[in-house]
């Protein structure tokens, strides 16, 4: 289930957070920052209540697919 939260500090290896009466979240997740067209994957590092470190894995930006193809997408099939 996707849960908001804050970005308080953002840098290339990772991020920090704050979440908002969020008692359990898992060791590993994934972040959004545009509603879900690129998707970061987090590793937990600290926790202090609400505030929490993650760290940005090696994984560069992990893309969902489209439900509609894009143009691009459909020559390539058309072509086959």
């Amino acid at each position: 289930a996707a849960r908001g939260c804050n970005v308080i500090d953002i840098s290339t290896g990772g991020a920090r957070l704050r979440t908002h009466n969020l008692s359990v979240l898992p060791n590993t997740f994934e972040l959004t920052f545009d509603n879900f067209s690129t998707i970061r994957c987090c590793r937990l590092i600290w926790r202090d209540g609400d505030i929490l470190g993650v760290a940005f894995e090696n994984k560069k930006f992990a893309r969902r697919m489209s439900p509609v193809p894009d143009a691009a997408d459909q020559e390539k099939s058309d072509e086959q």
